[in-house]
Protein backbone atom coordinates (compact mmCIF):
# COMPACT_ATOMS: atom_id res chain seq x y z
CA UNK A 1 0.00 0.00 0.00
CA UNK A 2 0.92 3.68 -1.04
CA UNK A 3 2.48 5.22 2.20
CA UNK A 4 3.49 8.51 0.32
CA UNK A 5 1.21 11.02 2.62
CA UNK A 6 -1.43 10.73 5.29
CA UNK A 7 -5.60 10.93 5.34
CA UNK A 8 -6.59 12.82 8.00
CA UNK A 9 -10.47 11.88 7.99
CA UNK A 10 -12.54 14.35 9.27
CA UNK A 11 -15.13 13.31 11.92
CA UNK A 12 -18.62 13.14 13.25
CA UNK A 13 -17.98 12.08 16.43
CA UNK A 14 -17.76 14.36 19.38
CA UNK A 15 -13.49 13.98 19.09
CA UNK A 16 -11.27 13.05 16.69
CA UNK A 17 -11.06 9.60 15.50
CA UNK A 18 -8.80 7.19 17.52
CA UNK A 19 -5.47 5.66 15.23
CA UNK A 20 -5.17 2.31 17.14
CA UNK A 21 -6.77 -0.20 15.65
CA UNK A 22 -5.34 -3.81 15.24
CA UNK A 23 -2.41 -5.55 16.62
CA UNK A 24 -1.69 -1.38 16.86
CA UNK A 25 -2.43 -1.08 13.39
CA UNK A 26 -3.40 2.61 12.30
CA UNK A 27 -1.07 5.28 11.14
CA UNK A 28 2.52 4.26 11.01
CA UNK A 29 5.22 5.54 8.96
CA UNK A 30 6.75 3.46 6.14
CA UNK A 31 8.58 3.89 3.00
CA UNK A 32 8.99 2.40 -0.45
CA UNK A 33 11.43 1.50 -2.84
CA UNK A 34 9.70 3.86 -5.98
CA UNK A 35 11.93 6.36 -6.92
CA UNK A 36 9.32 9.18 -6.60
CA UNK A 37 9.48 12.18 -4.49
CA UNK A 38 6.24 11.37 -2.68
CA UNK A 39 7.47 7.92 -1.98
CA UNK A 40 11.47 8.59 -0.81
CA UNK A 41 9.92 10.84 1.36
CA UNK A 42 8.21 9.08 4.64
CA UNK A 43 4.89 9.57 4.98
CA UNK A 44 2.26 8.14 7.19
CA UNK A 45 -0.11 5.18 6.22
CA UNK A 46 -3.61 6.13 5.71
CA UNK A 47 -5.91 5.08 8.77
CA UNK A 48 -9.26 4.35 6.57
CA UNK A 49 -11.76 3.38 9.35
CA UNK A 50 -13.98 5.80 8.74
CA UNK A 51 -16.19 7.71 10.83
CA UNK A 52 -19.77 6.91 12.57
CA UNK A 53 -22.55 8.71 12.85
CA UNK A 54 -26.38 8.18 15.10
CA UNK A 55 -28.56 7.56 12.74
CA UNK A 56 -31.09 10.71 11.70
CA UNK A 57 -33.53 10.23 14.48
CA UNK A 58 -32.43 7.24 16.27
CA UNK A 59 -30.72 8.68 19.01
CA UNK A 60 -31.98 6.83 22.16
CA UNK A 61 -32.67 10.25 23.69
CA UNK A 62 -35.33 11.19 21.23
CA UNK A 63 -37.42 7.81 22.01
CA UNK A 64 -39.10 6.98 25.34
CA UNK A 65 -36.94 4.35 27.33
CA UNK A 66 -38.34 1.86 29.06
CA UNK A 67 -37.49 2.38 32.61
CA UNK A 68 -35.65 -0.78 33.05
CA UNK A 69 -33.23 1.05 30.65
CA UNK A 70 -32.94 4.06 32.19
CA UNK A 71 -29.91 3.38 34.52
CA UNK A 72 -27.99 1.61 31.90
CA UNK A 73 -28.33 3.77 29.14
CA UNK A 74 -27.52 6.41 31.41
CA UNK A 75 -24.25 4.80 32.33
CA UNK A 76 -23.12 4.35 28.83
CA UNK A 77 -23.88 8.07 27.89
CA UNK A 78 -21.50 9.39 31.37
CA UNK A 79 -18.76 6.69 30.62
CA UNK A 80 -18.69 8.19 26.32
CA UNK A 81 -18.19 11.40 27.88
CA UNK A 82 -15.39 10.33 30.24
CA UNK A 83 -13.97 8.66 27.87
CA UNK A 84 -14.12 11.87 25.00
CA UNK A 85 -12.86 14.15 27.55
CA UNK A 86 -10.13 12.24 29.53
CA UNK A 87 -9.34 9.51 27.49
CA UNK A 88 -10.43 6.93 30.16
CA UNK A 89 -10.15 3.79 28.61
CA UNK A 90 -11.95 2.20 31.14
CA UNK A 91 -14.86 4.42 30.69
CA UNK A 92 -15.51 2.68 27.39
CA UNK A 93 -15.50 -1.03 29.48
CA UNK A 94 -18.54 0.54 31.52
CA UNK A 95 -20.31 1.68 28.48
CA UNK A 96 -19.95 -1.16 26.26
CA UNK A 97 -20.98 -3.28 29.78
CA UNK A 98 -24.33 -0.95 29.99
CA UNK A 99 -24.77 -1.30 25.96
CA UNK A 100 -24.19 -5.04 26.74
CA UNK A 101 -27.10 -5.50 29.79
CA UNK A 102 -29.69 -3.73 27.29
CA UNK A 103 -29.31 -5.46 24.78
CA UNK A 104 -29.29 -8.76 26.59
CA UNK A 105 -31.99 -7.82 29.01
CA UNK A 106 -35.08 -10.30 28.67
CA UNK A 107 -37.62 -7.24 28.26
CA UNK A 108 -35.75 -5.92 25.06
CA UNK A 109 -37.13 -8.05 22.65
CA UNK A 110 -40.37 -6.92 23.39
CA UNK A 111 -39.46 -3.14 23.47
CA UNK A 112 -40.48 -0.71 20.26
CA UNK A 113 -38.50 -1.20 17.07
CA UNK A 114 -36.84 1.72 16.41
CA UNK A 115 -35.59 1.68 20.59
CA UNK A 116 -33.97 -1.50 19.47
CA UNK A 117 -32.42 -0.58 16.26
CA UNK A 118 -31.04 2.52 18.08
CA UNK A 119 -29.70 1.00 20.52
CA UNK A 120 -27.91 -1.84 18.55
CA UNK A 121 -26.38 1.30 16.27
CA UNK A 122 -25.18 3.04 19.74
CA UNK A 123 -23.68 -0.18 21.00
CA UNK A 124 -21.84 -0.94 17.66
CA UNK A 125 -20.11 2.68 17.88
CA UNK A 126 -18.94 2.23 21.47
CA UNK A 127 -17.72 -1.52 20.92
CA UNK A 128 -15.86 0.29 17.31
CA UNK A 129 -14.61 3.33 19.45
CA UNK A 130 -13.15 0.47 21.98
CA UNK A 131 -11.54 -1.38 18.66
CA UNK A 132 -10.06 1.81 17.90
CA UNK A 133 -8.55 2.45 21.48
CA UNK A 134 -7.96 -1.03 22.64
CA UNK A 135 -7.33 -3.66 19.19
CA UNK A 136 -9.87 -6.23 20.64
CA UNK A 137 -10.91 -7.52 17.13
CA UNK A 138 -13.73 -9.15 19.31
CA UNK A 139 -15.05 -5.69 19.85
CA UNK A 140 -14.99 -5.61 15.80
CA UNK A 141 -17.08 -8.24 15.01
CA UNK A 142 -19.67 -7.86 17.85
CA UNK A 143 -20.15 -4.04 16.35
CA UNK A 144 -20.49 -5.65 12.60
CA UNK A 145 -22.76 -8.35 14.14
CA UNK A 146 -25.42 -5.35 15.55
CA UNK A 147 -24.85 -2.81 12.51
CA UNK A 148 -25.75 -5.68 9.95
CA UNK A 149 -28.57 -6.54 12.17
CA UNK A 150 -30.31 -3.41 12.31
CA UNK A 151 -29.42 -2.54 8.22
CA UNK A 152 -31.76 -5.74 7.90
CA UNK A 153 -34.56 -4.49 10.02
CA UNK A 154 -34.38 -1.00 8.60
CA UNK A 155 -37.45 -0.38 6.19
CA UNK A 156 -35.45 0.86 2.47
CA UNK A 157 -37.12 3.84 2.76
CA UNK A 158 -36.15 4.47 6.86
CA UNK A 159 -34.26 7.74 6.94
CA UNK A 160 -32.18 5.88 9.35
CA UNK A 161 -30.79 3.32 7.30
CA UNK A 162 -28.09 5.50 5.39
CA UNK A 163 -26.47 6.07 8.70
CA UNK A 164 -26.61 2.12 9.91
CA UNK A 165 -25.18 1.65 6.32
CA UNK A 166 -22.02 4.31 6.98
CA UNK A 167 -21.66 2.67 10.12
CA UNK A 168 -21.45 -0.87 9.08
CA UNK A 169 -18.87 0.62 6.34
CA UNK A 170 -16.80 1.69 9.02
CA UNK A 171 -16.75 -1.55 11.00
CA UNK A 172 -15.98 -2.98 7.81
CA UNK A 173 -13.17 -0.64 7.37
CA UNK A 174 -11.59 -1.42 10.64
CA UNK A 175 -11.76 -5.15 9.63
CA UNK A 176 -9.64 -4.12 7.02
CA UNK A 177 -7.68 -2.37 8.44
CA UNK A 178 -6.67 -5.08 10.87
CA UNK A 179 -6.98 -8.77 8.84
CA UNK A 180 -6.09 -7.36 4.71
CA UNK A 181 -9.46 -9.17 3.33
CA UNK A 182 -10.28 -7.39 0.66
CA UNK A 183 -13.80 -8.78 0.58
CA UNK A 184 -13.93 -6.61 3.74
CA UNK A 185 -13.19 -3.61 2.00
CA UNK A 186 -15.04 -3.92 -1.06
CA UNK A 187 -17.95 -4.70 1.11
CA UNK A 188 -17.25 -1.47 2.82
CA UNK A 189 -16.97 0.31 -0.31
CA UNK A 190 -20.18 -0.82 -1.27
CA UNK A 191 -22.12 -0.11 1.83
CA UNK A 192 -21.03 3.37 1.48
CA UNK A 193 -22.08 3.83 -2.10
CA UNK A 194 -25.64 2.95 -1.16
CA UNK A 195 -25.30 5.52 2.35
CA UNK A 196 -24.79 8.33 -0.47
CA UNK A 197 -27.27 6.97 -2.60
CA UNK A 198 -29.83 7.11 -0.48
CA UNK A 199 -28.89 10.57 1.73
CA UNK A 200 -30.86 13.62 0.53
CA UNK A 201 -28.46 15.80 -1.37
CA UNK A 202 -28.77 18.86 0.95
CA UNK A 203 -28.34 16.48 4.01
CA UNK A 204 -25.65 17.48 6.40
CA UNK A 205 -24.77 14.16 6.58
CA UNK A 206 -23.75 13.87 3.02
CA UNK A 207 -20.10 15.26 3.51
CA UNK A 208 -19.07 12.72 6.10
CA UNK A 209 -20.63 9.77 4.13
CA UNK A 210 -18.97 10.91 0.69
CA UNK A 211 -15.52 11.32 2.69
CA UNK A 212 -15.87 7.79 3.86
CA UNK A 213 -16.55 6.90 0.93
CA UNK A 214 -13.27 8.23 -0.54
CA UNK A 215 -11.08 6.84 2.31
CA UNK A 216 -12.43 3.19 0.62
CA UNK A 217 -12.02 4.12 -2.64
CA UNK A 218 -8.42 5.37 -2.08
CA UNK A 219 -7.29 2.60 0.07
CA UNK A 220 -8.81 -0.14 -3.04
CA UNK A 221 -6.40 2.26 -4.99
CA UNK A 222 -3.94 1.68 -3.01
CA UNK A 223 -4.04 -2.20 -2.80
CA UNK A 224 -5.17 -3.10 -6.75
CA UNK A 225 -3.73 0.10 -8.35
CA UNK A 226 -6.97 0.83 -10.28
CA UNK A 227 -7.15 3.93 -11.69
CA UNK A 228 -10.92 4.24 -11.89
CA UNK A 229 -10.87 3.83 -8.05
CA UNK A 230 -8.54 7.15 -7.59
CA UNK A 231 -10.75 9.08 -9.84
CA UNK A 232 -13.87 8.32 -8.21
CA UNK A 233 -12.04 9.03 -4.46
CA UNK A 234 -11.24 12.52 -5.94
CA UNK A 235 -14.65 13.17 -7.35
CA UNK A 236 -16.29 11.92 -4.04
CA UNK A 237 -13.32 14.11 -1.81
CA UNK A 238 -14.54 17.06 -4.11
CA UNK A 239 -18.14 16.53 -3.69
CA UNK A 240 -17.55 16.20 0.59
CA UNK A 241 -15.48 19.86 0.04
CA UNK A 242 -18.29 21.19 -2.46
CA UNK A 243 -21.06 20.45 0.20
CA UNK A 244 -19.37 21.18 3.50
CA UNK A 245 -20.08 25.04 5.09
CA UNK A 246 -17.82 27.25 5.24
CA UNK A 247 -16.24 27.42 8.62
CA UNK A 248 -17.37 23.91 9.55
CA UNK A 249 -14.64 21.94 11.36
CA UNK A 250 -14.50 19.05 9.00
CA UNK A 251 -13.18 21.07 5.82
CA UNK A 252 -9.79 21.09 6.95
CA UNK A 253 -9.68 17.02 6.57
CA UNK A 254 -12.17 17.12 3.41
CA UNK A 255 -9.55 19.34 1.90
CA UNK A 256 -6.85 17.29 3.15
CA UNK A 257 -7.89 14.06 1.73
CA UNK A 258 -8.68 16.04 -1.83
CA UNK A 259 -5.23 17.04 -1.88
CA UNK A 260 -4.21 13.18 -0.83
CA UNK A 261 -6.04 11.84 -3.96
CA UNK A 262 -5.07 14.64 -6.06
CA UNK A 263 -0.99 14.19 -5.32
CA UNK A 264 -1.44 10.13 -5.52
CA UNK A 265 -2.69 11.26 -9.21
CA UNK A 266 0.26 13.24 -9.58
CA UNK A 267 2.66 10.34 -8.94
CA UNK A 268 0.66 8.55 -11.44
CA UNK A 269 0.43 10.25 -14.14
CA UNK A 270 3.12 13.09 -13.66
CA UNK A 271 -0.14 16.05 -14.94
CA UNK A 272 1.51 18.98 -12.83
CA UNK A 273 -1.80 20.62 -12.72
CA UNK A 274 -2.78 17.72 -10.15
CA UNK A 275 0.37 18.69 -8.06
CA UNK A 276 -0.41 22.78 -8.03
CA UNK A 277 -3.97 21.95 -7.20
CA UNK A 278 -2.66 19.63 -4.44
CA UNK A 279 -0.61 21.86 -2.84
CA UNK A 280 -3.33 24.67 -3.05
CA UNK A 281 -6.15 22.73 -1.07
CA UNK A 282 -3.30 22.05 1.53
CA UNK A 283 -2.48 25.06 1.49
CA UNK A 284 -6.14 26.14 2.56
CA UNK A 285 -6.26 22.75 5.14
CA UNK A 286 -3.84 24.52 6.91
CA UNK A 287 -4.83 28.37 6.62
CA UNK A 288 -8.03 27.17 7.95
CA UNK A 289 -7.07 24.62 10.85
CA UNK A 290 -6.18 26.39 14.38
CA UNK A 291 -2.84 26.40 15.58
CA UNK A 292 -2.84 24.05 18.23
CA UNK A 293 -5.09 21.32 16.20
CA UNK A 294 -3.94 17.96 16.91
CA UNK A 295 -4.24 17.62 13.00
CA UNK A 296 -1.86 20.75 12.13
CA UNK A 297 1.32 18.83 11.76
CA UNK A 298 -0.23 16.26 9.81
CA UNK A 299 -1.68 18.94 6.66
CA UNK A 300 1.66 20.77 7.06
CA UNK A 301 3.51 17.36 6.69
CA UNK A 302 1.28 17.13 3.62
CA UNK A 303 1.81 20.37 2.45
CA UNK A 304 5.64 19.86 2.66
CA UNK A 305 5.60 17.12 0.64
CA UNK A 306 3.67 18.44 -1.98
CA UNK A 307 6.09 21.22 -2.24
CA UNK A 308 8.90 18.58 -2.07
CA UNK A 309 7.59 17.12 -5.08
CA UNK A 310 7.58 20.58 -6.99
CA UNK A 311 10.49 21.25 -5.82
CA UNK A 312 12.17 18.06 -7.59
CA UNK A 313 10.09 19.01 -10.80
CA UNK A 314 11.62 22.01 -10.90
CA UNK A 315 14.32 22.98 -9.10
CA UNK A 316 13.08 26.16 -7.44
CA UNK A 317 15.09 26.87 -4.31
CA UNK A 318 11.88 28.90 -2.57
CA UNK A 319 9.03 25.32 -2.91
CA UNK A 320 12.50 23.93 -0.80
CA UNK A 321 12.55 26.51 1.53
CA UNK A 322 8.88 26.85 2.12
CA UNK A 323 8.85 23.00 2.64
CA UNK A 324 11.75 22.90 5.42
CA UNK A 325 10.14 26.06 6.75
CA UNK A 326 6.60 23.59 7.16
CA UNK A 327 8.54 20.54 7.98
CA UNK A 328 10.13 22.63 10.90
CA UNK A 329 6.70 23.97 12.17
CA UNK A 330 5.16 20.29 11.92
CA UNK A 331 8.18 19.06 13.81
CA UNK A 332 7.64 21.95 16.55
CA UNK A 333 3.58 21.41 16.85
CA UNK A 334 4.10 17.02 17.23
CA UNK A 335 4.74 15.95 20.51
CA UNK A 336 8.11 14.53 21.55
CA UNK A 337 6.62 11.11 22.70
CA UNK A 338 4.45 11.22 19.36
CA UNK A 339 5.53 8.51 16.98
CA UNK A 340 4.92 10.85 14.16
CA UNK A 341 7.49 12.47 15.23
CA UNK A 342 10.20 9.94 13.52
CA UNK A 343 8.55 10.77 10.17
CA UNK A 344 8.39 14.56 10.12
CA UNK A 345 12.15 14.80 11.26
CA UNK A 346 13.54 12.73 8.50
CA UNK A 347 10.77 14.70 6.10
CA UNK A 348 12.95 17.65 7.40
CA UNK A 349 16.21 16.10 6.98
CA UNK A 350 15.88 14.68 3.14
CA UNK A 351 15.06 18.50 2.61
CA UNK A 352 18.11 19.98 4.30
CA UNK A 353 20.08 17.79 2.47
CA UNK A 354 18.72 19.19 -0.80
CA UNK A 355 19.68 22.09 0.16
CA UNK A 356 23.03 21.42 1.57
CA UNK A 357 23.65 19.39 -1.77
CA UNK A 358 22.51 23.02 -3.56
CA UNK A 359 24.97 24.88 -1.77
CA UNK A 360 27.28 22.86 -1.66
CA UNK A 361 28.11 22.58 2.34
CA UNK A 362 27.09 19.88 4.74
CA UNK A 363 23.63 19.61 5.95
CA UNK A 364 22.08 20.97 8.96
CA UNK A 365 20.97 17.85 11.13
CA UNK A 366 17.65 18.15 12.79
CA UNK A 367 16.61 16.44 16.01
CA UNK A 368 13.63 16.48 17.96
CA UNK A 369 16.09 18.22 21.20
CA UNK A 370 15.77 21.13 18.72
CA UNK A 371 11.84 21.40 19.58
CA UNK A 372 11.58 19.36 22.67
CA UNK A 373 13.11 18.58 25.89
CA UNK A 374 14.11 15.21 24.95
CA UNK A 375 16.04 13.96 22.04
CA UNK A 376 14.90 11.63 18.55
CA UNK A 377 17.49 10.28 16.70
CA UNK A 378 17.38 10.62 13.63
CA UNK A 379 16.52 7.49 11.63
CA UNK A 380 19.55 6.74 9.17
Amino acid sequence: MSSFLSLKAATSLDSPPEDIGCLGMGRSGESKSSVSIFSRLFGKKPGHLGQTQDAPGAAASSLPLPPEFREDIRTARKSVKRFLRFGDASALDAASSAWERVLNHPAFPGTEARFQLAASNNAGRVLLRRYRAQGRVQDLDRALELWRQAVKLTPPDSPKLPGYLNNLGSGLSGRYECAGRLEDLDEAIGVYHQAVELTPAGSPDMPGYLNNLGNGLTNRYERAGKIEDLEEAIGVYRRAVELTPAGSPDMPGYLNNLGTGLSGRYERAGKIEDLEEAIGVYRRAVELTPADSPGMPDYLNNLGTGLSGRYERWGRPEDLEEAIGVYRRAVKLTPADSRDLRIYLNNLDARLRNRSAHMGKPADRPSSSAFHDTEEPMIE
